[in-house]
This record gives structure tokens, sequence and C-alpha cells, in this order.
């Protein structure tokens, strides 16, 4: 329960900030305040992030592990084996 209010308070300025790029209206004031809210905070979440206890460790993770959420987020990868 920590990591994720941990994760959330760190990434949410950053999902407000693509809220407002969706819109029609003229925010670019309000997108750069969010953007500098979010640079903040993963900042001042650095620690926390990086705690092994909070999120696993990262050894022994390669790209051909993630495969499937590459394929997901960006379509078809130069990772993929025919």
């Amino acid at each position: 329960m920590e990591g994720i209010c941990c994760l959330l308070s760190a990434v949410f300025p950053a999902l407000k900030a693509l809220r407002y790029c969706n819109s029609n209206i003229s925010v670019m004031d309000k997108i750069y305040l969010l953007v500098k809210q979010a640079d903040d905070a993963l900042s001042d979440s650095q620690l926390l992030l990086d705690d092994k206890e909070l999120f696993g460790s990262m050894i022994g993770v390669t790209l051909s592990d993630c495969k499937e959420e590459l394929d997901e987020a960006f379509g078809e990868t130069k990772y993929r084996k025919e």
C-alpha cells in the first residue's frame, strides 16, 4: 500500500498535465506548472521509489522479459521474434 501511495503521489501531477494536453483549451501555463510539480515530486520521492523492499529488485530483468508490455505500449517492436 505504501508503494502505491508513493508512486501515485510522484506521478499525479504528470497525469493531470496529460489530461490538460488532451483538452481543446489553451492551458500552457498550467501544463508548465504541473510539469515542474511532477519533476519536484519525482525528485522528492526518489529514495522511496528506489526502495527495493517496496518495489522489488530489477536485477535479472531484461527487455525480453517485458516483450508483452513493450508490444502493448509501442506496437510491434524490434525485440519480437518471428
